[in-house]
């Protein structure tokens, strides 16, 4: 799965470089956190996006349902941390509606 943040381009430019980084290192972080918890790979990280992958290191009868149940735990921790000025990454959210 790939996410970046929507608007990542605009809000960029209103923000100093240190509150960039802060605003990216704290969204990441959260999502280190909840990959771990679904046993799921991170690929690599470039800028603002984020890219994971499950069922590399072994096959996984579940891997798309943990795919999607990590991806609803991202939605849910950007929404309650409410990390502003970064909206809900774009990536996601797109997943997510797929699989309404």
């Amino acid at each position: 799965m790939f996410t970046d943040f929507k608007d990542f381009t605009l809000i960029s430019e209103k923000l100093t470089p240190s509150e960039l980084v802060a605003e990216i290192h704290s969204c990441f972080e959260a999502f280190d956190k909840i990959i771990a918890k679904y046993n799921i790979e991170k690929i690599k990280t470039i800028g603002d996006a984020y890219m994971v992958a499950c069922g590399l290191f072994g096959a996984r009868d579940d891997h798309a349902e943990a795919v999607a149940d990590m991806a609803m735990a991202m939605i849910e921790n950007i929404q309650r941390e409410d990390l502003n000025p970064i909206e809900e990454a774009a990536g996601i959210q797109r997943l997510i509606d797929e699989f309404q």
